[in-house]
């Protein structure tokens, strides 16, 4: 095995009793279910998933990673509702995570992890690269964890709001970016509304400063873009 990729979402693994009891909102179990969907549609086989507000799962997802001796390569894919300074769930506060707490969260694990293993960080919700108010969580990820002792970790994130290509919650799983957060503004093609695809919209950070800018800035003038839209 040369690569191994693993997926985290914010918040815990609820159990029946969470729902039985209603101490976790529907809405918001719907809305991690999504993200958990979204990932079993992309990676049919093969996937690790853990939860940011567990730390026995992210210790259980980074100790399945440490068996493997042979891989070269680590991706971290982050799933979330946020924007430049924060991200989690929009419907339930209590599992915001800033980009300093989300680098030393991985820190603590990714530092005793083989130097040899290349590893890059991929932050999949909207405007985790955009430049707002003086935030910009994929930069400021890539400075904490410069100072955390891994200036080698690539952090990527995207210049503009993350919407799935045709209705909500496609089958495909496939993504683009606008410079709003709405599913109107995504299928119009007029001069207000800038569109062009997940790979174009990829800003790389290395050291806490730019290592690879993104094909297309949009220009994202939409006061979500700094906590996310619903915050």
């Amino acid at each position: 095995m040369s690569s191994i990729t693993a997926h985290f979402v914010p918040g815990r693994q609820f159990n029946r009793t969470d729902v039985e009891n209603r101490s976790i909102r529907k809405p918001l179990l719907q809305e991690q279910k999504s993200f958990l969907d979204q990932i079993s549609r992309r990676y049919e086989t093969g996937y690790i998933v853990g939860f940011l507000h567990d730390s026995a799962s992210v210790r259980s997802v980074f100790a399945q990673i440490s068996k493997n001796r042979d891989f070269k390569n680590l991706t971290i894919l982050v799933h979330g509702s946020g924007g430049a300074q924060i991200f989690g769930y929009e419907e339930c506060k209590d599992f915001a995570i800033s980009a300093p707490k989300l680098a030393l969260t991985f820190a603590e694990h990714l530092l005793v992890i083989d130097v040899n293993v290349d590893v890059q960080i991929d932050l999949m919700w909207c405007n985790s690269a955009t430049d707002a108010h003086r935030h910009n969580f994929a930069r400021d990820m890539s400075r904490q964890l410069t100072k955390a002792g891994l200036p080698d970790v690539f952090v990527c994130g995207y210049t503009g709001f993350v919407l799935e290509k045709g209705k909500v919650r496609a089958a495909n799983g496939k993504f683009s970016c606008c410079n709003s957060p709405s599913q109107e503004a995504f299928k119009s093609h007029d001069d207000l509304h800038q569109h062009c695809s997940l790979a174009d919209a990829r800003a790389t950070y290395l050291e806490g400063s730019l290592f690879e800018d993104a094909k297309r800035r949009l220009s994202v003038l939409h006061p979500a873009a700094v906590l996310g839209p619903g915050w």
